[in-house]
């Protein structure tokens, strides 16, 4: 639900400041398709992640987590909940983490 309302802001922001619809739409694509992209990534990584049987991988991902020092943990993902559509709009910063 947070990327279409990533999806629906971005795509009002585009077409309230770009005059001309195709270029509007073609902003808006620009923008959403790399965050979007890396966004899936990280949910497809997750499935395997988040889904693996008790055992002592369970347990050195927990601890991996517990520790804060992994790409999925909430200090490393803080960048997915602080999106500003408007400014993405405005300055063509997508808030992706720098090694994406």
């Amino acid at each position: 639900m947070a990327q279409a309302m990533e999806d629906g802001a971005t795509l009002t922001v585009c077409l309230q400041t770009i005059g001309d619809i195709s270029q509007a739409l073609a902003r808006y694509q620009e923008l959403r398709l790399p965050r979007t992209a890396h966004v899936q990534l990280l949910a497809a990584r997750n499935k395997d992640r988040f889904h693996m049987p008790d055992g002592p991988e369970h347990e050195a991902r927990d601890a991996q987590m517990g520790a804060g020092g992994t790409e999925w943990s909430l200090k490393t993902i803080g960048w997915l909940y602080g999106h500003d559509a408007y400014a993405a709009v405005a300055s063509g910063n997508l808030g992706l983490p720098a090694a994406a």
